[in-house]
């Protein structure tokens, strides 16, 4: 497109380029410094042949003057446009007959120098692009002529090669080699917490290195973890990787930070909270669910989401209040204890290309009973979330893993299935149904209290101590201490 550009030029100094060629021409002139240089070069060098040509039509001799009153005559034209005497026909002899001039003609010397110019001009043009495609032509014919040698050291095999015995890969003996699984992340127990405890080891966007920072969400990409984290002044953002983190050296804070009133409820998936005043677009006495939260050095501010997931808002904790059904428990004590991050339910498939899941309900854009495959998954301090594309690859969405299963005949059997936890029932249940066997951080063996998703205290029915006890329809299950730790 350039050298399109490039050809242009010469017609454009000589005054002979089109008018919409001129205007498009003059326009990439503005923004091409390179295409700039060359009409200078070019008008160089019509500067030069003008002066030659000029010198050269001053030498000239004039022109005789039958010539030039061959040129300025009118043939006289009668009034109904044809001549008043009709051609004369020798048959012996052929007699051409000039048409008249449409107009009167002027040919000073100077625009015959002028025309002279420019014919010379696009002959130059001619002769050096001529030049320069035979000075190619040429480097070619001597590449092709002459062709560079390379030595080689020609050696007579001296040993037989051994024939090939064939290898066998799992696939073709039948075995389903299962996936890895979903990785823990490393910053699982920051993720959503509000708290800058990380630092970053390099710079990251306009992070620099060595600054505090929180982790807002985290996503696995089907190979690695990646964080969204934030700096304490809250001016930026960016996505880092999970080698660019580490944990910041503990230093005494000024003042500490309070403990957030509705800590209970940030992260979950449950709205369990109202609004007692406007926030946002969401209306006072509406249902909202807190999705992560911050501390901004004077008081906590919590983003809430409506229930009905098309509003968002920052609120304050004057704000908020529970909802009159909402079933909570007291604040979580400062420092909160974290869990590990959950393994994925559907972390094997993650990435895949194929469509091995189906949605359970209208997800998005996408219909219940859709096809659909992960693109990518992260953790919200929760929840995994899924980004969710349906297999006719017009629609995406965000799903829960609730929404999701796997389509018929791409049941978990067919990949590596997460284990089923030990106490899954007794997750997130508001009944004491667990015990503890040991001292677990500031919590006594057989105590009753929280445990990540779950509580625990002695069963009435099972009163003696043993290494762990769960209740069920009125019979005790023994289960092994190193499940629950």
């Amino acid at each position: 497109m350039h050298k399109n550009w490039q050809d242009l030029i010469p017609f454009y100094v000589a005054g002979t380029i089109s008018s919409t060629d001129f205007t498009a021409l003059e326009k990439h002139l503005a923004k091409c410094p390179a295409c700039r240089r060359a009409v200078d070069e070019w008008r160089m060098y019509a500067g030069i042949v003008r002066d030659s040509a000029e010198s050269w039509a001053k030498e000239a001799p004039g022109l005789s003057s039958t010539l030039r009153g061959g040129l300025s005559a009118v043939p006289k034209v009668s009034s109904n446009g044809y001549k008043t005497q009709p051609p004369a026909f020798d048959f012996g002899q052929t007699t051409y007959v000039r048409k008249p001039f449409p107009r009167r003609l002027y040919a000073p010397l100077t625009l015959i120098a002028a025309g002279l110019a420019i014919l010379m001009f696009v002959g130059m043009l001619t002769v050096l692009r001529h030049r320069d495609d035979e000075t190619k032509a040429l480097s070619s014919s001597r590449a092709t002529r002459f062709p560079r040698l390379t030595p080689t050291n020609i050696t007579t095999p001296t040993q037989q090669m051994p024939t090939p015995q064939p290898s066998y890969t799992a696939s073709d003996l039948g075995i389903i080699m299962p996936p890895a699984a979903t990785p823990t992340a490393v910053f699982g127990a920051e993720i959503g917490q509000g708290y800058y405890n990380l630092q970053l080891l390099e710079t990251v966007g306009d992070i620099p290195a060595g600054t505090r920072v929180r982790v807002v969400y985290a996503w696995f990409t089907g190979s690695e973890w990646m964080y969204y984290v934030v700096p304490e002044d809250e001016s930026t953002a960016a996505e880092v990787y999970q080698s660019q983190l580490t944990y910041a050296a503990e230093t005494p804070p000024e003042y500490s930070t309070p403990v957030a009133v509705w800590q209970w409820m940030i992260g979950k998936n449950q709205y369990d909270m109202m609004t007692v005043n406007p926030v946002g677009l969401i209306p006072a006495y509406s249902r909202v669910r807190i999705a992560y939260a911050s501390y901004n050095g004077v008081e906590w501010i919590y983003f809430v989401v409506s229930e009905n997931e098309q509003a968002s808002a920052e609120a304050r904790e004057s704000d908020l209040t529970y909802a009159p059904d909402a079933v909570y428990a007291t604040t979580t004590p400062f420092p909160p204890m974290f869990s590990p991050t959950p393994t994925a339910l559907f972390g094997q498939v993650i990435g895949t290309n194929s469509y091995p899941l189906v949605t359970l309900e209208m997800v998005g854009d996408i219909p219940a009973n859709t096809r659909v495959r992960i693109s990518h998954a992260w953790y919200n301090g929760a929840d995994w979330i899924y980004y969710v594309v349906a297999e006719s690859e017009t629609a995406a969405a965000e799903a829960f893993q609730y929404q999701l299963d796997y389509a018929p005949g791409e049941g978990s059997s067919v990949y590596f299935s997460t284990p089923v936890a030990r106490f899954g029932n007794d997750i997130g249940l508001s009944q004491y149904t667990l015990i503890t066997t040991e001292a677990i951080g500031m919590i006594s063996a057989g105590s009753t209290n929280e445990l990540s998703g779950g509580t625990v205290e002695m069963s009435p029915a099972c009163r003696q101590p043993v290494p762990l006890v769960r209740e069920e329809r009125g019979a005790c299950f023994r289960h092994e201490p190193r499940t629950l730790k």
